[in-house]
């Protein structure tokens, strides 16, 4: 049940008056600020694009102007003398210092000269207004400039004469001007002489270029004229996002990091707002207000190109956090939140002085409730005084529901007892395993519960007969042949038939005045017993499906108080039958119990009986290996010292759990194909094709018969000759044939010679008239392929004696290779099968190829694959351990898991000596012949030794004379052979000999 926190009343409620007061002024906020703040929003973008265009506005009045004066110079100049008269660059200086701004105004003729008018130089005497200068190239190529410094009035203060290395037509705004005849802007330069940079506004002018250049420190005087936001900025960027000139009331931006950050790429300066604003400008339309938001903060931002004319591209970038310009609603909203505080203030200390003498009343109130809770009914032992009608309410019904707590508390704990006792005996009913005690048990507590003198029980057999089969209490008669059902007299004359025919419970309050006719043989039996029987109750036992499996008649209910028989009252009835029905129940699932476990038994024995059937090869191994598997297990259990006294069965289920491992534990060979286990020779497959290779024998020597009798009619050979060559080639194919035969037997170790023999036999070639492809299945013609049509392409073909051919060779799917190696550790052949008759006849030893082998030792992974899958019961879990672990070996060399000794458990390893003792020991094999019980004894050790079994058990094995009892009931007499223990016990002091 998940636990739930409370608090005090008083401090509950005014919490509560605290919640209200701040959700009503969050709904303020939300409904009233949030329509304001849209309407401030939209304020706030109207007033950035106002700003925006004045922005704008200036920068084009700046630039336009320049180019306006730069296009009306360029369209004067060819009026003029080529360098100008004194009195017409007087003129120039003064409409230069009047119609433009710039720092300086640069006239370059074609032969690098250049007459130039500076605004700010820092060489020139106090009081110049400007500065007038002209480059003049020497005759040694060296250049000098003849500088004079003037006052507003154009009059002369000094003039001086500087030598310098400048090269106007090197530069970039000179070149581009002269190469597109047409305006152009430069992108940022050093200014000559100076550490600051400028950019320059050329044109040409014929060969001549007159530019217009301006320092980027002037750049930076505009942008700080503009009215920016405490976070906001103006910047100016070129095309490649390089910083210009920024505006920032950031600490941030200071004039030295300005300088530093100067033509830095706006990627490198690690400023991810404006590199963001500044990759937007591909985006957002031009002169146009737009809202982005930039790492999770909405800005305004607008930008606007500088100049559009050839050359470097600058845009001018102003950006503002929408905060800024929204600050009235976060203002009003502190205000409202100051508001709330004070309101808090205020109602919290009124609203815990109010409830406080209310929660006194209901503390006394719980105090008492906590005593009702004890089982303590005494009074209220104070007045309830409260101006509350609620609470006096809640005090009235809290008297009321005391007194009727304290009037009810007896009758609800005898009622309790019984309750108990009857849940107690459904639960002890569960664990009955014996029916006959069940049976006693239940009539014992109905008998309890009813405070009765006795009671019966009878149940229905299935020759629907009721069968006395327990009584208590009073001393009944022995049991007669029993009532029968279908009899029509007992279904009016018998309480216990009459009982189960209706269904029903029927109930006797005096028997002496009761004149009901179902109770005529009911008076019979108690006058002939001499019971004294007054009252009784006869209730029919029904199971879930409303079937009556019997009766239960509980005799003389005693009163408690009195001592005396009296009738049975309405909640001891109740409980009788809530009796009953447990018992039906119980007694049910115990037959169904019982039922399903010899289903399973015999399921069981079914399936092993049905390996064993399945092949001769088998023999009875199923059904002996679990006889013998019993055995050690038996002997291991008893076991009080040594490595095994530890082990034990302790429960039925434990030894029937093994005993259906071990009747499972080849289950799985109902996989294994009938010709691979019943292969009896090396060329088997269904049948034995030794026929086929005989066929061809006599091909062979018919076309040796046939090749006398040619070159005896062709007269080649006489006769003689003929017929002696004939019988030389008789005789070697009969030789050839019988070593083929003897090879396919496999009944010993292949000889090396016996091999190499084989191998050039097969060579022999003879001719294939028909085509080996007809009357294929679809799957054999799959296998053939292309080398079955190349040899049929030309008929008769030439075919080997022997041979392996590609449709010999069965190809393993991959789901199944991964069926056989997911959790195995087993090395799967790469075909399914191989057909190849030279592959099958060179067979070391026996008849089995590596692949037939493996299918037969695959039976293993079946058979836990089968009963992990079958969902055993909790008390056979282990089943698919005991019935899969009997090819593992103790050192880890076994199969299909390669389990090793810490892994396998005793039963495992039982499981393991009597599978191979099994098959030592077997006598109807056809496949050997039986060997004596000293010989597998022998080899059983030598497993013993090599690892492959657990010698502890192996010496319990003869120590116990388990081989003996095992030899007496399963070999044969002639088998029985003496076997001297001591010679294989790991402690030979512990065995005695036996035989």
């Amino acid at each position: 049940m998940t636990r739930q926190y409370s608090l005090p009343f008083q401090v509950l409620t005014t919490l509560r008056v605290a919640a209200l007061v701040l959700t009503l002024t969050g709904i303020f906020l939300w409904f009233v600020l949030g329509r304001v703040q849209d309407q401030i929003e939209q304020s706030a973008r109207e007033n950035f694009q106002v700003f925006a265009n004045s922005a704008f506005g200036e920068l084009d009045e700046l630039t336009q102007s320049r180019l306006r004066y730069l296009n009306t110079l360029s369209k004067l100049l060819p009026m003029f003398p080529d360098r100008f008269s004194e009195a017409t660059r007087n003129a120039l200086a003064q409409t230069f210092l009047k119609e433009t701004g710039q720092n300086a105004l640069t006239v370059v003729w074609p032969d690098d000269t250049e007459l130039y008018f500076l605004r700010r130089d820092i060489e020139a005497p106090t009081g110049a207004a400007y500065t007038m200068g002209l480059l003049q190239v020497q005759a040694d190529d060296s250049r000098v400039i003849s500088a004079s410094y003037h006052r507003i009035d154009g009059s002369v203060i000094a003039r001086r004469r500087i030598p310098i290395d400048l090269y106007p037509s090197r530069s970039e705004w000179h070149q581009n001007a002269l190469r597109l005849n047409e305006p152009y802007l430069s992108s940022p330069h050093p200014i000559p002489g100076r550490d600051n940079l400028a950019m320059t506004l050329s044109a040409r002018v014929n060969q001549t270029v007159v530019s217009l250049t301006t320092p980027l420190d002037m750049i930076d005087k505009l942008l700080q004229h503009l009215p920016i936001s405490s976070n906001g900025a103006a910047l100016i960027i070129d095309e490649q996002l390089r910083l210009i000139a920024i505006h920032s009331q950031s600490p941030a931006w200071s004039r030295a990091n300005i300088e530093t950050a100067r033509m830095e790429a706006l990627t490198n300066l690690k400023n991810p707002v404006l590199t963001a604003a500044a990759l937007a400008t591909d985006k957002l339309a031009e002169n146009e207000t737009s809202l982005i938001t930039i790492r999770g903060t909405p800005y305004l931002m607008a930008w606007h190109s500088m100049l559009k004319v050839k050359g470097t591209q600058y845009k001018m970038l102003l950006l503002s956090p929408l905060s800024d310009m929204s600050q009235v609603t976060a203002n009003a909203r502190r205000d409202a939140w100051l508001i709330t505080l004070a309101l808090l203030a205020i109602l919290l200390p009124l609203s815990w002085w109010g409830t406080g003498r209310m929660t006194r009343v209901l503390q006394a109130l719980v105090k008492h409730s906590q005593r009702v809770g004890r089982m303590d009914f005494e009074p209220l032992n104070f007045p309830l005084q409260s101006n509350v009608r609620e609470v006096k309410a809640l005090g009235l019904a809290h008297e009321s529901m005391r007194y009727a707590l304290s009037t009810r508390v007896e009758a609800q704990t005898r009622v309790s007892r019984h309750l108990e006792r009857l849940v107690g005996i459904g639960v002890s009913l569960v664990d009955k395993k014996d029916r006959q005690h069940l049976l006693d048990t239940v009539l014992d507590a109905a008998r309890e519960i009813a405070a009765a003198e006795g009671g019966v029980l009878l149940l229905r057999d299935d020759d629907n007969i009721l069968q006395l089969v327990a009584t208590t209490g009073l001393i009944f008669p022995k049991a007669g042949p029993g009532l029968d059902l279908k009899s029509p007299q007992l279904q009016h004359e018998s309480l216990a038939v009459s009982t189960v025919i209706s269904g029903t419970t029927i109930v006797v309050d005096d028997i002496e005045t009761d004149t009901r006719e179902l109770l005529t043989i009911w008076r019979r039996q108690v006058a002939e017993s001499g019971l004294q029987v007054q009252t009784a109750v006869s209730l029919p036992m029904r199971t879930p499906d409303r079937r009556v499996i019997g009766v239960m008649q509980i005799l003389n209910a005693i009163d408690p108080d009195t001592g005396q028989v009296t009738r049975f009252s309405a909640s001891q009835i109740s409980y009788l039958e809530s009796l009953a029905a447990q018992a039906s129940v119980a007694l049910e699932n115990q037959k169904l119990i019982i039922s399903q476990s010899r289903l399973l038994d015999t399921l069981v024995r079914t399936l092993g009986d049905a390996v064993d059937a399945k092949s001769a090869y088998t023999g009875r191994h199923c059904a002996r290996v679990p006889e013998l598997a019993l055995m050690l297990a038996e002997e291991a259990h008893a076991a009080d010292s040594g490595p095994l006294a530890g082990f034990a069965f302790n429960t039925e289920d434990e030894w029937r759990e093994f005993r259906t491992g071990a009747w499972l534990h080849d289950c799985g060979k109902i996989t294994s194909p009938e010709h691979v286990m019943d292969k009896a020779t090396k060329l088997d497959m269904v049948y034995n094709r030794i026929h086929e290779i005989a066929l061809r024998f006599e091909v062979l020597l018919r076309d040796a018969r046939t090749e006398t009798l040619l070159a005896q009619i062709d007269g080649s050979l006489d006769a003689a000759t003929a017929d002696a060559r004939f019988s030389r080639r008789a005789e070697e194919l009969q030789e050839q044939f019988a070593l083929i035969a003897r090879c396919n037997v496999g009944s010993e170790k292949m000889a090396a010679e016996d091999i190499a023999k084989l191998r050039v036999i097969a060579t022999q070639n003879w001719l294939r008239h028909f085509d080996d492809r007809l009357g294929l299945s679809h799957e054999e013609l799959s296998r053939h392929g292309d080398a079955s049509d190349a040899s049929n392409a030309s008929l008769p073909a030439v075919e080997a004696l022997l041979t392996d051919k590609c449709w010999h060779l069965i190809e393993r799917s991959t789901e199944a290779t991964r069926a056989l190696t997911d959790g195995f550790r087993m090395t799967v052949p790469e075909y399914l099968y191989k057909h190849g008759e030279i592959y099958n006849l060179c067979i070391e030893y026996g008849t089995l190829t590596a692949e037939e082998r493996f299918k037969i030792n695959e039976h293993i992974i079946h058979t836990i694959r089968m009963l992990e899958g079958a969902q055993f019961p909790p008390h056979l879990q282990r089943v698919p351990e005991y019935a899969g672990t009997h090819h593992e070996a103790i050192n880890g060399s076994g199969y299909p898991r390669g389990l090793k000794n810490e892994q396998l458990s005793i039963p495992a390893r039982i499981m393991a000596i009597a599978d191979i003792f099994e098959a030592l020991t077997a006598a109807d094999r056809p496949y050997k012949t039986a060997k004596p019980l000293s010989e597998c004894i022998a080899i059983l050790h030598r497993m013993k030794l090599k690892g492959h079994i657990d010698p502890d058990l192996f010496d319990l094995f003869l120590r116990r004379s388990v081989h003996l009892r095992y030899a007496h009931r399963f070999l044969a007499k002639e088998q029985i052979d003496a076997v001297n223990i001591t010679l294989y016990l790991s402690n030979p002091a512990d065995g005695v000999a036996a035989s």
